[in-house]
């Protein structure tokens, strides 16, 4: 994941679908429809767009935008990468109760005892939920992303708490 500015990544554009100006998405998390669907507002290659259609269509989606109707509009988007602003996926997080936990990136980690866990290295989505990879000196561990192990995000300070996983 790279953030550019202020805009997180939703997913990839990746060929123009019939001759209307369609163009085939693939999005990183299902749940990002929703997040479109409440807000429309998306930058492709620095330009703002306003999503008017998305549907499913195997394994990826089909969208269209309210100023490309034509199949040479959809191909000029090809292979562009979709964002939208931050403060909108944080806002839609924050209303549906989704951890943004690839945003979690470099926090540091305590134990609901205060002691120190290492911090965030990667995060690894398997589906259902986001595992985080924890780094501790040599040491690795994997934490899963969901309420009975995350007790507390501290954004402003970039910090963690967890309840340690009772296998280690």
């Amino acid at each position: 994941m790279t953030l550019k500015s202020n805009l997180f990544p939703l997913g990839k554009l990746i060929k123009p679908h019939g001759l209307r100006g369609d163009i085939t998405l693939f999005l990183d998390r299902s749940w990002f429809t929703g997040l479109l669907s409440q807000y429309p507002q998306v930058i492709i290659n620095d330009t703002s767009y306003t999503l008017i259609s998305i549907r499913r269509q195997a394994r990826f989606y089909v969208v269209r935008f309210s100023s490309v109707d034509q199949a040479s509009g959809a191909e000029d988007l090809r292979n562009h990468t979709l964002y939208c602003p931050l403060s909108h996926l944080k806002a839609y997080a924050k209303e549906h109760q989704i951890y943004l936990s690839n945003l979690w990136i470099g926090f540091s980690i305590k134990d609901k005892e205060g002691r120190d866990c290492g911090t965030v290295e990667a995060v690894i989505p398997t589906g259902s939920n986001d595992v985080l990879e924890l780094k501790l000196g040599d040491k690795e561990l994997l934490v899963p992303v969901t309420a009975e192990y995350i007790l507390s995000i501290d954004e402003k300070n970039k910090q963690l708490i967890i309840k340690y996983p009772e296998m280690v």
